[in-house]
């Protein structure tokens, strides 16, 4: 059921030695799906069989939503995570889930424009919203320069999100 699920929103993807994987997200209503390799996920569940798999993206997601919670529930940011290789943008709106999808970087000097493309088809108001950064603190610190002259308000966050 995932794979097909997975199949409709990445039909490019080859599907046929992966077992697809889901990852609860309830705090912002969402469910984030992810192929795993069919003989790794074999091997771990062979010798753990109580083991959960997770993703990357889910981890900062959930870590991150706490954060949100915080914030008045009327704001919309935009958050970047950032490592080498791939940034993940997402943007949380009254606890629910609004975006997210995941770049491949071949040049971390791409990222702002990937940052830039996201917000502006959110609509996000440079002047108003916020954009919260992590991951890697030298890649995310770099990231930060380079959207500050687009956008007023953007800060990185640390909380151990450097995976």
């Amino acid at each position: 059921k995932n794979k097909d699920v997975y199949r409709l929103i990445y039909s490019q993807t080859q599907l046929d030695d992966k077992r697809m994987c889901c990852v609860e997200l309830p705090e912002i209503n969402a469910v984030e799906l992810f192929p795993i390799d069919e003989q790794l996920y074999d091997a771990i569940t062979t010798i753990y069989p109580e083991a959960a798999f997770t993703n990357t993206f889910a981890s900062v997601m959930e870590r991150i939503t706490h954060f949100s919670m915080l914030r008045d529930p009327e704001e919309q940011p935009l958050y970047a995570h950032i490592n080498d290789g791939e940034l993940f943008l997402y943007s949380i709106f009254k606890n629910k889930l609004i975006y997210a999808n995941h770049f491949h970087l071949d040049d971390a000097d791409n990222a702002p424009f990937f940052l830039l493309s996201v917000w502006k088809m959110l609509e996000l108001d440079a002047h108003k919203n916020f954009c919260f950064i992590s991951g890697k603190e030298q890649l995310a610190s770099t990231l930060m320069n380079q959207a500050t002259p687009f956008l007023e308000n953007v800060e990185i966050i640390k909380y151990g999100l450097d995976v």
